[in-house]
């Protein structure tokens, strides 16, 4: 071989070595978000979610496990938070009265958006999973 040649082949080694580093990087980082996303407050969480769709990664695999997580967290919440909201609104009824005219119409669009919230979360759910117990596997990270 020529010295050309192996000095070709050494930077392709090079860069393909990089290339699996910035990989396991991106995954380890994307895995330690997620993590983090667990928190009751809303507020945090939304901060959390957001944090996460604006992570910069540029593998395809491991940015498509974080949009997959990314839907399925925002949706979670969407529905968490119009479920809540639901809640307040029905025990701010007076005791046995049924709700009636605009409050019986904006209580059934709300559960109507909670219930397209779940549908989003459980269709994102399992590329979320899979992907993220897939990234877990194959670098060798535990969760916290």
């Amino acid at each position: 071989m020529t010295r050309l040649t192996l000095s070709l082949i050494t930077l392709l080694l090079a860069a393909s070595a990089c290339g699996g580093d910035r990989e396991r990087n991106e995954a380890v980082l994307l895995l330690d978000r997620l993590d983090q996303l667990d928190t009751p407050n809303a507020s945090d969480r939304n901060d959390r979610i957001e944090s996460l769709a604006t992570l910069p990664i540029a593998t395809p695999e491991v940015a498509a496990v974080r949009d997959h997580c990314v839907r399925m967290h925002r949706a979670l919440l969407t529905a968490d938070e119009t479920s809540a909201g639901l809640r307040g609104a029905l025990n701010d009824l007076p005791q046995g009265q049924e709700p009636t005219g605009p409050t019986k119409r904006a209580l059934d669009q709300a559960l109507e958006l909670s219930n397209r919230a779940l549908a989003q979360a459980r269709a994102e759910r399992e590329p979320c999973q899979s992907g993220t117990a897939a990234l877990r596997t194959r670098f060798a990270v535990r969760r916290h």
